[in-house]
């Protein structure tokens, strides 16, 4: 099973108003849909939080081009193949800021959120193609899964 295109969804709504979590404002409901569709017809999702959501969308689109023909169950390769793109001189495709990455610089922390989503997408794609869930793939023994909440969202000004 061949990916043969992923394609990204940004959603961001304004809350009208700040709410804040331990260090900064937040303002804005945002998260990135994105599918990974394949040869066999089988679509997988994944969500990414992280900003700009711009620049995760446009790495996204560009990794069409490194992704797209590779064999969607080996998640694995994929994952070394996007990560590869954060440590080595073929990132460079991926990052057109002027300066070094390690002087703040490079796009490292939108890379990784582009490929968090793609990921999730591909366990997706796993679980759909051997109809098994994601948590019994990932060695679960249960498909309860305890809440947790953090932070209190304070209203700005309280």
């Amino acid at each position: 099973m061949k990916i043969t295109k992923i394609v990204p969804h940004p959603i961001s709504v304004d809350l009208g108003k700040a709410y804040w979590m331990s260090r900064e404002p937040y303002r804005t409901a945002s998260s990135i849909i994105l599918q990974v569709f394949t040869d066999e017809g089988l679509v997988g999702l994944g969500q990414i939080h992280g900003r700009p959501m711009k620049e995760i969308v446009d790495i996204i689109l560009n990794l069409n081009n490194v992704l797209v023909g590779m064999d969607a169950m080996a998640h694995e390769a994929v994952w070394q193949k996007v990560f590869a793109l954060t440590t080595t001189r073929a990132g460079a495709a991926l990052d057109r800021d002027i300066g070094q990455p390690h002087f703040g610089a490079g796009k490292r922390p939108q890379i990784l959120a582009a490929l968090a989503g793609i990921d999730i997408a591909l366990w997706d794609l796993k679980g759909k193609a051997l109809k098994i869930p994601v948590w019994r793939l990932l060695g679960g023994s249960t498909n309860k899964v305890f809440a947790y909440a953090s932070g209190g969202y304070y209203e700005e000004g309280e």
